[in-house]
């Protein structure tokens, strides 16, 4: 993954944010993020920003010794940055994501993962089993908790026993006093506190790991939890 200076399109994007959000806030989110990487193929720099950098370090470090040889979702998967990470370590990777544009961009760069189009929030998962499911900077995209329950419902239905769920998502000011501002068409609505808080109704965090701008959380089921028993606050 080669690190290079902050593109135009970057310096644009974030320059014409009040805008966007007037003019894409109409659209569906699909056709968002299609206009997004047809106008370049990396518009949130997850191949080349340092900060996106450190957090898959961040990622890859909690997930060590998990991934070689085991089945693995990515959920949100984009133009493959983080995928060439999970398929580098032999995992076994299924990645989806809503862009039909962004999937093209990751299938050219990740040849080795088997890709699909899927709206988590409207879809089911592709059928099987998976000892671990990673979801970064997707789930944020709805301000319906009862949607995001849903979500997280079908993702530990689709766990093996004994598997985790990698959470990576933005923090935002409106939550956390620190982190970045909502995305410019007003996504994501939720940032990483409420969404941690929705999946640890269900389960437990065995590891976390914490930024001004992001939160990981590796968070694997619970018997205690799933009879009624909270076990992390």
């Amino acid at each position: 993954m080669s690190l290079q200076r902050e593109g135009w399109w970057h310096r644009l994007l974030r320059a014409a944010r009040p805008l966007l959000a007037r003019v894409l806030g109409w659209l569906p989110l699909r056709w968002i993020f299609e206009v997004f990487y047809w106008f370049s193929g990396d518009p949130w720099a997850y191949w080349t920003s340092a900060r996106e950098r450190a957090r898959y370090d961040d990622a890859m470090r909690i997930l060590d010794g998990r991934l070689a040889g085991r089945r693995v979702l990515e959920v949100g998967c984009s133009n493959g940055a983080f995928t060439a990470r999970l398929v580098g370590t032999g995992a076994h990777v299924t990645a989806v994501d809503i862009s039909l544009m962004a999937l093209r961009r990751a299938r050219s760069r990740v040849p080795r993962a088997a890709f699909r189009r899927l709206d988590v929030f409207a879809e089911g998962l592709p059928e099987g089993l998976f000892e671990v499911i990673v979801a970064t900077d997707v789930l944020g995209y709805t301000d319906d908790l009862a949607l995001l329950r849903g979500v997280r419902d079908r993702m530990v239905g689709a766990l093996a026993d004994g598997g985790v769920i990698l959470l990576g998502n933005t923090k935002l000011r409106a939550e956390d006093g620190e982190g970045w501002d909502a995305f410019a068409s007003g996504y994501p609505k939720l940032g990483a506190t409420r969404i941690r808080a929705v999946f640890m109704e269900r389960m437990r965090v065995v590891e976390g790991s914490e930024a001004a701008s992001y939160r990981i959380d590796l968070l694997t089921s619970s018997s205690d939890i799933l009879q009624g028993t909270v076990l992390d606050s």
